[in-house]
């Protein structure tokens, strides 16, 4: 249970947190958000670790309200940003923004999840994997389909093509990770996220996830939960430290890329409901 609830308090900057180089963190969260094409290989998948599709039928979502929260960012001018999760569809889908003031602009994105599969249906805003660009892209989990629009101008692209593995999940920031709770310490998984690939593709990429402990986290800002902390490893090799309740806002606390020269960590400062 969230043990201190904050109406309104601003961010602050991040405490023994690291500047991302060349990174819009997390810009546009429903897609890998990198400044170059990926090139790394997939790591070895445990034997012993269960293939979770979009669509698993242990997906078990916790009921939850519209609610708005502030994490902490090293990317941003205020050292936070604002993520609003609003459900729509009569409430089979959610649809999350993510609002990041920059120092010269501010970064709006959105993505829209399907809250029976935790398929990721719909996204928009800045991508890097192919240059400055801002991508809008949906998927059936058949196909794919993203069109790029250079930000400093010139002729969109359009790519088109199937899509494997059910589609894939964006779990950063959303409920997806807290449908899959309870899980026991130890336990393996992986899901499939979208990754940019060579010759301007997408594919559908399992990363590797497992529950290191459950534990109680208390925030510097007051806010805490029992939680579970999992850790990620993307596809393209990067470890993420994650810590997940199955309340709202259900992500307390992420480490992006855990011992490398990029990372960084967010944690919750704020959490409030929203009314329509």
């Amino acid at each position: 249970m969230i043990r201190h609830i904050i109406q309104s308090n601003g961010p602050r900057s991040d405490r023994g947190t690291k500047r991302s180089s060349g990174l819009l963190y997390p810009a546009l969260a429903g897609l890998l958000v990198i400044s170059s094409p990926l090139l790394a290989q997939s790591a070895d998948t445990p034997s012993d670790a269960a293939t979770i599709q979009p669509g698993d039928s242990r997906f078990d979502t916790p009921e939850f309200e519209d609610y708005q929260a502030v994490y902490t960012s090293s990317s941003s001018k205020t050292g936070g940003f604002t993520l609003q999760a609003r459900k729509s569809g009569d409430g089979k889908k959610l649809a999350m923004i993510d609002i990041i003031p920059m120092t010269n602009y501010v970064i709006v994105a959105q993505r829209q999840i399907d809250l029976a599969s935790h398929r990721a249906e719909f996204g928009s805003g800045p991508f890097f994997a192919w240059g400055q660009e801002f991508v809008v892209s949906s998927s059936d989990g058949t196909n794919y389909s993203w069109t790029r629009s250079p930000i400093g101008g010139g002729a969109s692209k359009q790519m088109q093509g199937p899509i494997a593995n059910g589609g894939y999940v964006s779990e950063m920031f959303s409920p997806t990770l807290a449908s899959l709770m309870p899980m026991p310490v130890g336990a393996k998984f992986q899901m499939p996220e979208a990754y940019p690939r060579k010759g301007e593709t997408v594919s559908s990429e399992f990363d590797q996830y497992e529950v290191l402990s459950k534990e109680t986290l208390s925030l510097p800002s007051g806010l805490g939960c029992e939680c579970w902390k999992i850790e990620k490893k993307t596809w393209n090799g990067m470890i993420e430290h994650i810590w997940v309740a199955r309340e709202a806002p259900f992500v307390f606390r992420r480490i992006r890329d855990v011992g490398g020269q990029r990372e960084f960590q967010s944690d919750l400062l704020a959490f409030n409901q929203l009314s329509l």
